[in-house]
This record gives C-alpha cells, sequence and structure tokens, in this order.
C-alpha cells in the first residue's frame, strides 16, 4: 500500500515537472529574443600622427646696401630667422564596435536572409568552381551577411548604427628635430628718422623690401640740416645709424624749406610755382609732380588763382626746341 502511494506520488511528481518545463521552454525563445545581442562585436585601432611644432627661437636682421646714404631713396631688406622644435606624435586608440540589438529589425532581415540563402549557396558553389576566382571580399561577405540575418537573436550589422566604445588610448612623442629657417619678414613697419626728429613709418613688402624715401622721412620741425638717418624695427632691440652725404643732406633741406612754402595758408601762385620748379630741380621731381596735383585741388574753386598758376607754370617749363622739318620749303 505503502509503495503504491509512493509511485503515485512519484508520477505525479513527474507530471507536475513536465507542467513547469513547457512554460519554462516557450518563454526561452521570446526572453532570447527581447534581449538579443549586440552583431559584429570587433576591436579597431584607430592611428592618427600629427606633428607639433614650436618656434623656440627667433632673431631679426636688416640689411641697407652701403653704409652712406647718396641717394634720397633707400632700400631696407628686413628678414628673420626662426628656430622650430617638431615632434611627431602618434596617437594609437583602441575602440570596440558594434551594431545594438533592435528585435524590430528581425522582423524582415529574417525573411530576407531566407531569400538570401539560396545566392549565398550558389555563389560558394561557383567560387569553388571557378577555383576561387570571386573576390574573397565579396564571397564571404555575402554569406556572412546571410547567416546574421537569418540569426534571429543578432541583427545585421549597419555602418549608420554602429556603437564604439573606447578601450584604450596610447599617446607617444617622437625625438624633437630643430631645424632653422630662414625667409623675408613681409609686411612689418620701420621707424625711420633724421636724429632728433619724429620718426616715419613704412612697411616691407612681400619679399621683405622696404623704400623709405627721404623726403618723406624729413619733419617740418627740423631745425638744422639732418646729418644721421636711424632706422629701428619696433618691438626688437635692433636700429641701425646711417650717415647721409653732405650733398644730399643740403638738398634735403632745401627741399624741405620749399615744401613749408607750399604748405602756408595763402601763397600767392608765382610762389607756389617758384617751390615747385625748386623742388624739382633739387632731384626730388615725384614730390614737384604731386604739389602740383594738391595745388589744382585745393584752389579747384579759385578760377582766377589756378590761370595765373598755370601761366607761371608754363612760363617756368623748359620749352623744347620745335622740330626742323627734313625738307626746306622752296621759295
Amino acid at each position: 500500500m505503502g509503495r503504491t502511494m509512493i509511485a503515485r506520488g512519484e508520477r505525479s511528481a513527474q507530471r507536475g515537472a513536465g507542467r513547469l518545463q513547457l512554460p519554462l521552454g516557450g518563454l526561452l525563445l521570446p526572453l532570447l529574443v527581447a534581449w538579443g545581442c549586440a552583431n559584429h562585436v570587433r576591436t579597431v585601432e584607430h592611428v592618427d600622427e600629427r606633428e607639433r611644432a614650436k618656434v623656440i627661437d627667433v632673431q631679426h636682421s636688416f640689411d641697407t646696401p652701403e653704409d652712406l646714404v647718396r641717394s634720397p631713396r633707400l632700400h631696407v631688406e628686413v628678414s628673420v630667422e626662426e628656430v622650430l622644435e617638431a615632434r611627431i606624435e602618434r596617437t594609437v586608440v583602441t575602440v570596440e564596435e558594434s551594431t545594438p540589438y533592435s528585435p524590430l529589425r528581425e522582423l524582415y532581415e529574417v525573411p530576407l536572409g531566407a531569400v538570401s540563402l539560396p545566392f549565398a549557396l550558389l555563389i560558394q558553389v561557383g567560387d569553388v568552381l571557378l577555383l576561387g576566382t570571386l573576390p574573397d571580399g565579396f564571397v564571404d561577405g555575402y554569406s556572412r551577411w546571410t547567416v546574421t540575418a537569418l540569426n534571429p537573436v543578432m541583427n545585421v550589422e549597419s555602418s549608420t548604427r554602429i556603437e564604439q566604445r573606447e578601450l584604450d588610448r596610447d599617446v607617444r612623442v617622437g625625438t624633437p628635430v630643430r631645424t632653422v629657417v630662414r625667409g623675408p619678414l613681409e609686411y612689418y613697419p620701420i621707424q625711420v628718422s633724421f636724429e632728433g626728429g619724429a620718426a616715419a613709418v613704412v612697411h616691407t613688402d612681400k619679399g621683405g623690401y622696404a623704400a623709405v624715401h627721404l623726403l618723406d622721412v624729413a619733419s617740418a620741425g627740423m631745425q638744422a640740416p639732418p646729418r644721421k638717418l636711424e632706422i629701428r624695427l619696433p618691438e626688437t632691440s635692433l636700429e641701425r645709424t646711417l650717415f647721409l652725404d653732405r650733398r644730399l643732406t643740403s638738398r634735403i633741406w632745401q627741399a624741405r624749406l620749399w615744401l613749408e612754402v607750399l604748405a602756408k595758408p595763402d601763397p600767392t601762385p608765382e610762389e607756389l610755382v617758384e617751390a615747385i620748379s625748386a623742388i624739382d630741380q633739387l632731384g626730388f621731381p615725384r614730390y614737384s609732380l604731386e604739389a602740383e596735383d594738391v595745388i589744382h585741388a585745393r584752389f579747384a574753386g579759385h578760377r582766377e588763382f589756378l590761370l595765373s598758376f598755370r601761366r607761371e607754370i608754363e612760363k617756368a617749363s623748359p620749352r623744347a626746341a620745335p622740330p626742323v622739318s627734313a625738307e626746306r620749303p622752296t621759295r
């Protein structure tokens, strides 16, 4: 009696276990689908090499054609020498790439995988028959895509949904290399002045050259003819003093005085023409022509004054001899 009861108890326990196994098995697949897994987890190294350079020393210099200035126009060449220290910085970043799982995508990926399976088999067979001449990337990639699409707990890799997680970062700096770079100092201001006078500022061009017109440097407050020309580079300690030729000094001084005549508030036409002619004869023709243009603009509303000025200009201008005819007129 007792044995029969024990047997019945075992059978009822087995039936109970069977009932428990059915719902657990039925829940296993939905749980796997709901959980899924990240697809195509792989490790990728990104290498970035950059050159880091910095200036550790700068030296400026300037040069003039001669120590004694004999011309009213002086050329100054300014150059710069830089010592650069360069290092190669190599950064290796190790990242983990994966496509996150999305259950909704399996609704169309699994059917597509089923449709793609025969073609994947045909590609594999064709590759064998063609002795492996088909591209490995195409054959392996298509087969991998088909198998992944058929897997209900793994999505197909998507380049637009890839997520990255940085695992490691290694930065290495190479040995520093020093180089010396020499070149012109472009568009740099230069201060030029006569001793005791106000400084004029000129700029270098793209080639590092600056043209200094000495009459521009002469200031209205000069009390004596200049003997020296001082050249300075701002923001540096570089400066240089040049002597002026005595004849050039005299020309600059006289031209400066005539420029003051042109700046008088109420000059006469005769005074203006005399000043313009004197400046031209002293070897400053550009200033003479510029002064004439300034006078026309200054007295634009004084018609009689300009007419008198033009008559005086014509009188002071040298006249060329009339051309001699090749054939003499017959009587």
